[in-house]
């Protein structure tokens, strides 16, 4: 996928990674205020998202692509 390509997916594939991202922080939250680990949250909200869960999730493969072209243009 190019970034620079009009039209690309990448904002929504950001926008998409940063509410997996909230998400796991509040489940984290959730895990503090309950004295537990968050850990177990983690899997069991997993088992809803995701291929073969109720809620699918397509950000992973896309940010994975996209992650690997900024490295790409970093030259890392």
């Amino acid at each position: 996928m190019d970034l620079t390509a009009a039209g690309s997916g990448a904002p929504l594939v950001f926008l998409e990674f940063g509410l997996l991202l909230l998400g796991l922080g509040l489940l984290a939250r959730i895990a503090d205020w309950l004295a537990i680990s968050a850990v177990p949250l983690y899997l069991v909200v997993g088992l809803f998202f995701g291929e073969g869960g109720f809620i699918p999730v397509t950000a992973g493969g896309d940010f994975i692509e996209i992650g690997a072209e900024i490295a790409r243009r970093l030259g890392t």
